[in-house]
């Protein structure tokens, strides 16, 4: 029995990466997220601080989004989530001039 929650601590302990995707762009958000804590809600106020300066909207209720993070959270293997995101909520995070 320990075994299984040493292996289960190990498990929810590991980094996940987040990817942001648009197109050929893509961007690393700074700091990993234990899988403990990988949620739509503290993706969106991680996606948030990114530019706390301005009011931003994300589409991040799409059925792929869902399934990508329910396979991540839920894995073993997976320590890597890519978000497709639309090339406008792409600049709204990473264009210099917005």
């Amino acid at each position: 029995m320990n075994r299984r929650l040493d292996a289960e601590e190990k498990r929810l302990s590991q980094p996940i990466t987040i990817i942001l995707r648009s197109g050929n762009k893509q961007q690393e958000l700074p700091v990993p997220i234990q899988r403990r804590f990988l949620t739509r809600a503290e993706l969106l106020g991680r996606l948030g601080m990114i530019r706390p300066d301005k009011r931003m909207t994300f589409s991040l209720n799409k059925k792929e989004f869902f399934e990508d993070l329910d396979a991540v959270i839920n894995g073993k293997e997976a320590t890597t989530l890519i978000i497709d995101i639309s090339e406008s909520e792409y600049e709204q995070l990473y264009s210099k001039n917005s």
